[in-house]
Formats: structure tokens, sequence, C-alpha cells
């Protein structure tokens, strides 16, 4: 949750600030490991899992103290924010754009996971849930990546609004084949749908993608021409990035 951040620092509960260095940016999920040196720091303890909390009293601390309380309203569900599906756990507590970033705690001061949105018409706020964050921290730490994401590099995109000559149609064009997988058509198709349902834009295309696992197998449909189209079996891989230090 440091997107667009150029400098960073820590402010303890005793006033004492740091500087801090940004390790990684989940993309997915806006979560982001950030360093800093001190000494004398308690660590928060985090439950393993809130969805067993349903119902259950919490609290929220965001951004200059600002706090707010209210119940777990609903368990983990699959959430598409800007684009990005998202498995987010939803509380009544009220939050703005000031508590984003902040913490939710239940009434023993246990930590529940990170306040990512909110619902204006609503009134609902979503949490990234702790266990969730504990287990990209602890894959980042142990093996340089956030495991079970699916690599998305497959193909090089392009959203056709304006048809011309070379690109007769609207729709998600294809113009270049990325990955090693073998398909029917290398380059110049469109992707028309996958598992059935019809994909015309770049986001379309990754909130699909994010909504399933390594090793699961989609079925593409694509279009060339009117006399030249099909489907295909595309296998999803797992991404292996080391994340640079930034």
């Amino acid at each position: 949750m440091t997107k667009n951040s150029y400098k960073i620092s820590v402010t303890t509960d005793d006033e004492r600030t740091f500087p801090a260095s940004i390790r990684y940016n989940d993309a997915i999920s806006g979560i982001s490991i950030i360093e800093i040196t001190a000494v004398d720091l308690k660590p928060v303890i985090a439950m393993g899992s809130i969805d067993a909390m349903l119902g259950n009293i919490i609290f929220t601390l965001g951004c200059n103290s600002n706090s707010s309380n209210g119940i777990i309203s609903a368990q983990t569900k699959h959430i598409n924010i800007d684009g990005e599906i998202m498995a987010l756990v939803q509380t009544d507590a009220y939050a703005t754009q000031t508590s984003y970033g902040g913490g939710l705690f239940d009434k023993n001061g246990y930590f529940l996971g990170l306040i990512t949105t909110a619902d204006n018409n609503t009134g609902m706020s979503y949490i990234v849930p702790s266990d969730f964050i504990l287990n990209v921290t602890f894959d980042y730490f142990s093996q340089g990546y956030v495991g079970g994401r699916v690599n998305e590099n497959i193909f090089i995109l392009e959203e056709i609004i304006n048809p011309s000559p070379l690109r007769s149609r609207q729709g998600l064009y294809v113009s270049k084949k990325i990955s090693a997988f073998q398909t029917p058509v290398e380059k110049d198709f469109y992707i028309t749908a996958v598992n059935g349902k019809q994909i015309t834009t770049t986001k379309e295309w990754i909130a699909t993608l994010r909504q399933h696992k390594p090793g699961e197998t989609l079925v593409v449909s694509y279009y060339v021409s009117d006399s030249k189209f099909g489907q295909f079996e595309l296998e999803l891989e797992e991404l292996k990035v080391l994340p640079s230090i930034r």
C-alpha cells in the first residue's frame, strides 16, 4: 500500500521516526513490505484466519490515529477492485481514504488484517486478511517470490477501439506471443472469450487469469478472420520472479 510513494518513513507510538525502504510491492493485494532499522519494537500478534470471526466486534486504526469499530459482516469473498480480483473480508466499520493501509484488530488487540478500500454506497469496508499477509511475507522471504500466482506474461496485447485495415475489428488483439506455450496461432489474432465468457479488454483478460491457479487449463477462443477462428487450451504457469529491492 505504498504505490507511487517516493519517500517513506515510519513513526512509532512513542513518536520515534525512522526512514523506510520498500522491499516489495504486491500488485494484486496492494501489500507492501517495507524495511526500517530500529530496536525495541513490539510486534503485533496476528490471527491465523478471521473467517471464523463472523459477527465479532472489531476495531480499525488508520492514519493520524483515525479509528472506528464494527463487526466482521461477511467472510472472505472475491471482489473486483479497479480490475483486480482480490480476496477480501467485509466489515461495517467506517473507513475513509486516510484509513487505507491501517490495521484491523479484535477486542484483545490481535491483528486481523489491513484496510484496503471502502464502498461509500453501502458503508462497508474491505480488509486484506492477516493470513494472506502472512503468506505473502513468508513466501517473499523464504523463496524470493509469492507462490501460487499465475504468470500473466503470455501475450503482448492491444485493445482495438478504432478498427483499421491491419486491425479489422474492435476487441483484444494479440500482436505477439511471448510465452513458450504452444498455440495454433503465434500472433495477429483476437482473443474473443475464455471458458465461454466474452473477453474484450486487457482488464477482463487479467481479471480472468487471476481467478485461476497455476496448473489449471483455460479454453481460449480466438479469431483471425471469418474463415480462420477456433479454440485452444492454455495451461497456466506459476510466476516465479525474484522481486527487485527498491
